[in-house]
């Protein structure tokens, strides 16, 4: 429920940064760190020296 809704926000706002940010740790938080990464990727490309996503993609690749 949570997913669909932060997907019709990016839907309604491409450059909804935060948005893309909550769906990046929401899939980290349930262990699909895979599902992760582009949401967080996403951000960094909007925003390219947000730390608390460099943060969350650093610690998702050292449990990779």
């Amino acid at each position: 429920e949570a997913v669909a809704m932060y997907k019709k926000a990016i839907a309604a706002d491409p450059n909804n940064a935060d948005a893309y940010f909550d769906l990046g740790v929401m899939f980290q938080q349930r262990g699909q760190d895979q599902e992760a990464l582009p949401f967080y990727k996403k951000v960094l490309q909007l925003k390219p020296n947000d730390q608390q996503t460099i943060l969350y993609m650093r610690e998702l690749q050292q449990f990779q």
